[in-house]
Order: C-alpha cells, then sequence, then structure tokens
C-alpha cells in the first residue's frame, strides 16, 4: 500500500499503515513502485493479483462498516479523480463510443449484493456510493467504481447512484486486461486508488 500510494515523480516516501512482523524464516521478493510497474507490461494479470488481495481486506472493513447501525445523515464528501485527463483521453479512444453509458440523476448504476463483471469510469456529472445508507464515497469525472465484483467475480459491495445527469465508460475484465498490458500506468493508477480506498475505510472506521 505504502508503494503504491507514492504520488508519481515524487521522493518522498508514503507513510506504513502497519507493522509487519516475521514469526518463522521467511523469504521475501521486494519491490519498489518502478519495478511494480515494469512487471505490470509483462504480466497485467499482476495488477489484477494485486487487487484481489486489497479487495479482500476491503471487503472486510466494508462488512464491518455495514454491521454498524444505519445513519442516514451520513455523507462523505471524498472525491477524488483515479484518472487524469491524458488518461481520461486514452481510454475514451481504446474504449470506443461503444462503451459509453449515460444515466439521469438519481438512477441507480449498481445495487449492493447484486452480481456484476462490468466497472466504470466517469467521464461527466458526479455519482454516489453507498454502503447501506451511508454515503462513503463520491465521485466526478476521472472516477473508478464497479471494480471489486470485476476482479473477484463476488457481489457488488456498494450502491451506486447517478448525483446528476452522468457519462460512463464501460469496461470489462479483458477490456481492463489488455489496457493494462498497452499501459501500465493505467494500472499503477487503479492501484493506487484500491490503496487510498483501503486507507480511507480504515480512517472511516476509526472515526465512528
Amino acid at each position: 500500500m505504502a508503494v503504491l500510494s507514492e504520488i508519481p515523480d515524487v521522493d518522498t516516501p508514503a507513510r506504513r499503515t502497519a507493522t509487519a512482523k516475521t514469526k518463522t524464516a521467511v523469504t521475501c521478493y521486494s519491490l519498489d513502485g518502478d519495478e511494480v510497474q515494469k512487471g505490470l507490461a509483462k504480466r497485467p494479470e499482476f495488477a489484477l493479483m494485486l487487487m484481489s488481495v486489497m479487495f479482500e481486506r476491503l471487503r472486510t472493513q466494508v462488512d464491518r462498516l455495514s454491521r454498524r447501525p444505519s445513519d442516514a445523515k451520513h455523507h462523505s464528501n471524498r472525491m477524488e479523480a483515479i484518472f487524469d485527463k491524458s488518461i481520461m483521453k486514452a481510454l475514451r479512444e481504446r474504449l470506443g463510443h461503444n462503451s459509453v453509458v449515460h444515466f439521469r440523476a438519481e438512477d441507480r448504476i449498481l445495487k449492493e449484493g447484486s452480481l456484476g463483471s462490468t466497472m466504470y469510469v466517469v467521464t461527466e456529472g458526479e455519482v454516489a456510493v453507498a454502503v447501506g445508507r451511508r454515503i462513503v464515497e463520491k465521485m466526478g469525472p476521472g472516477g473508478v467504481f464497479g471494480e471489486m465484483a470485476l476482479v473477484d467475480g463476488l457481489p457488488r459491495a456498494a450502491t451506486a447512484v447517478a448525483r446528476t445527469e452522468c457519462a460512463l465508460l464501460s469496461m470489462s475484465r479483458p477490456q481492463l486486461v489488455s489496457l493494462i498490458e498497452s499501459d501500465p500506468v493505467i494500472g499503477m493508477a487503479m492501484m493506487r486508488a484500491v490503496a487510498e480506498r483501503l486507507r480511507y475505510m480504515n480512517a472511516l472506521l476509526a472515526k465512528n
């Protein structure tokens, strides 16, 4: 998580969120950010494997949050673009017009607990993501959601609703793998987003 959370082209390392100690003799491989990105170019599935590990932790945190009493007054103001303008332009060109879907304000895009094999990238408008009745995240252009079910094949962990009229890029698992293979920066951006989302959920649970 610390490696994935580092800001590109900035030498300041991200802080660790946990302590790791060996219980037996172990052999480990160490990778820095550049090595991870080079590995993605050769094995794009590596990104999905790492995200699956983080998703397992994230689902545990989501489950903990969902077990707490519902609070309709909880509203998160977190809004973060995962992909910058250059990546968004590349995604539009590679995925094409057929991948664009539109929703009206207040339309439900994803339902918590349902199955799904598609993830979405916001190109226009705003989307709210909720666990139970808690809005845990809001996102505008460059935001990504629905990737957990696409990667690990498990039911959706949250509900997504259009806050305004919005346009989204839809993406399947094979399309994601192909994109990461052609441009590892996309894989790094997604893994960085998952790491930050996990950090955010940890902080949210600590406050409630």
